[in-house]
C-alpha cells in the first residue's frame, strides 16, 4: 500500500480542522506554546531541569539533545508517554480514527498495525497531559520558526514537519 494512504487523514476531520483554525482555538493553543518555550531553542533536560543542553545529532527522525550537567541523551519525546513508540508516519492517521472514535479494530485496520500496537497508541496518546502536549508543541514551533517562508522546512527539522499534523490534532 503506499504511503499517502497512510499519512491520510479523513475529510471529515480536515474539515473540523478547517473549521477550528476559523475559531482562534488552535491559534490560542499555538500561541500559549509558543510564549511557554524557553529562548534557548532547546529544551531543558528532562532528567535533571538543566538548562545548559547543545544539540547531539539525530536519532529516529527526531532530533537529539545532551545535557551538560548530567550527561545524558534526550529529544522532545523523552519522558513523555509517546517515548518510544514507532511508525511515527502513521500516528497523523490513528489520532484521526481517534479524532472519530473508531475502535481499536477499526484504527488497527486504517494505520495497517496490530490490534496490539492500536491498543497501546490509544492508551499513550490519552496518558499524555496538556503541559506534555503543550511542551511537544513548543519543540515542533521551535523548529519551524527557524525556516525561512521561501525555502520552506530546512532538511533538519523534516521530523517537526511529519510531526505536526498530529499535534495540532491532538491540541484541539
Amino acid at each position: 500500500m503506499s504511503s499517502r494512504k497512510v499519512l491520510a487523514v479523513p475529510k471529515d476531520t480536515q474539515d473540523r480542522f478547517r473549521g477550528l483554525l476559523g475559531g482562534g482555538v488552535l491559534e490560542e493553543a499555538l500561541a500559549s506554546a509558543a510564549i511557554s518555550m524557553p529562548e534557548s531553542r532547546h529544551p531543558p533536560c528532562p532528567h535533571c531541569l538543566s538548562d545548559d543542553v547543545t544539540h547531539w545529532g539525530a536519532a529516529h527522525g527526531f532530533p537529539r539533545y545532551r545535557c551538560g550537567s548530567c550527561r545524558r541523551t534526550f529529544n522532545i519525546l523523552t519522558k513523555t508517554p509517546l517515548a518510544r513508540l514507532r511508525n511515527k508516519e502513521r500516528w497523523p492517521t490513528f489520532v484521526g480514527t481517534m479524532i472519530e472514535r473508531r475502535s481499536i479494530r477499526k484504527s488497527a485496520a486504517a494505520c495497517e498495525v496490530s490490534v496490539t500496537t492500536s491498543s497501546r497508541w490509544r492508551k499513550r496518546f490519552l496518558e499524555c497531559s496538556s503541559a506534555q502536549r503543550a511542551k511537544i508543541a513548543g519543540e515542533i514551533i521551535a523548529a519551524l520558526s527557524n525556516a525561512s517562508a521561501l525555502t520552506g522546512v530546512p532538511e533538519d527539522a523534516t521530523w517537526a514537519k511529519e510531526l505536526l499534523p498530529v499535534i495540532l490534532s491532538w491540541l484541539v
